[in-house]
């Protein structure tokens, strides 16, 4: 038990300094959300930075996608990533996961029944 609880006190010290330090961020600690930009969300279309990541809360909430066509998400979002590279899985690229720890990327999936576009939800691969 006392071996336990030397190894537990020797990650959780380390781990928690790092993130009362700075030293373990997210990708998006002290960024700023930003508005939504037609030109900027299709420019960032390959971009790990992110930029796309801090637009989706305005897009979402102030240019819904809900009820467009899947014609209309293309004009307004730029083309689906392309199914050869992501077959079966039409989404936009966001950047990278929010997490300190994170390794994956996010991604924001459109939902369709029939050709329009009934939910908008974000995943993780």
């Amino acid at each position: 038990m006392g071996v336990l609880i030397l190894l537990l006190i020797a990650f959780v010290v380390p781990v928690a300094f790092m993130f009362s330090s700075g030293w373990l961020r997210g990708h998006y600690d002290g960024k700023e959300p930003v508005p939504f930009d037609r030109q900027a969300w299709i420019d960032a279309a390959h971009d790990s930075d992110g930029r796309r990541y801090l637009m989706v809360d305005d897009l979402l909430k102030n240019h819904s996608p809900i009820g467009l066509s899947r014609e209309e998400l293309e004009e307004l979002l730029g083309p689906l990533n392309p199914p050869e590279e992501y077959p079966g899985w039409p989404c936009y690229y966001l950047g990278p996961e929010p997490s300190p720890v994170g390794v994956d990327n996010i991604w924001l999936e459109p939902e369709f029944e029939g050709d329009r576009v009934v939910a908008m939800t974000m995943s993780t691969d």
